[in-house]
């Protein structure tokens, strides 16, 4: 039985943006993974989009390992999902940046990558449960807007890594802009290589359905496409990669 008395990381998310004549659809699924000290556990449910308040038309995802929470009041792992209790969380860490003014979504990449370094390296100073990812990447900070007046969609992400040494740092630093003229694209966020690998390059297309066909078949312009269509598209995708998951 692992120690339930220790701290956990968690994490793993697939996020799904796409630039359409209404502004940005983004979905996202809504399982979150509990691990390490022995400890691998799935909790469904979990609302990974989070709206900018005081902003039309913004939101945010954080994905990769962003959270760790205390397991204490856990008895069996059967507990976990409802009783852990959020020590760190990343999307807390952007979304209080956000309402206290410290960043904005027009500029995301001026202040809040050095915001996310400060916060992580402030914790990880009094508690090392994200040790066991030093040398890794831990999360990746994506934030979309929309301009209703210019039409515009703008998609600004950032990756927060943990060095050998403990050290904190940002990079990966990218804007994506997209126009009425362009022709839409799939951005995906977390789990992108098994993503592509599995889902659109593998077994996965099989679950896929004429809600993916649809828009993946129709006009090609963002100015052209049905917002509608666009939220059955990226649905049918998640629902493909969860069943895909569950194969392996």
């Amino acid at each position: 039985m692992p120690d339930l008395k220790e701290n956990s990381v968690a994490g793993g998310t697939l996020v799904l943006m796409v630039p359409t004549s209404a502004g940005l659809v983004i979905a996202a699924d809504s399982r979150m993974t509990h691990q390490g000290n022995g400890i691998q556990v799935y909790c469904d449910d979990y609302y990974k989009i989070t709206e900018i308040a005081g902003y039309d038309r913004a939101a945010f995802v954080v994905t990769g390992t962003s959270t760790a929470w205390n397991l204490s009041k856990a008895i069996t792992l059967g507990d976990i999902c409802r009783e852990a209790r959020a020590i760190f969380d990343a999307s807390t860490v952007v979304k209080d940046a956000f309402d206290n003014g410290e960043a904005s979504p027009s500029n995301v990449l001026e202040a809040l990558p050095q915001l996310c370094v400060a916060a992580m390296q402030k914790f990880s100073a009094t508690n090392k449960v994200f040790d066991t990812m030093r040398g890794k990447f831990l999360f990746q900070v994506a934030v979309g807007t929309y301009d209703d007046i210019q039409q515009i969609s703008r998609i600004q992400s950032f990756s927060i890594n943990l060095a050998d040494d403990g050290t904190v740092s940002a990079d990966k630093f990218r804007v994506l802009q997209f126009s009425p003229e362009q022709d839409w694209s799939l951005v995906p966020f977390g789990e992108g290589d098994y993503f592509e690998q599995q889902v659109l390059g593998g077994p996965g297309q099989s679950y896929l359905t004429d809600r993916y066909g649809r828009f993946r078949n129709g006009p090609k312009l963002i100015r052209d496409t049905d917002p509608a269509l666009a939220v059955d598209f990226v649905s049918d995708l998640l629902v493909a990669t969860e069943r895909t998951t569950a194969l392996n």
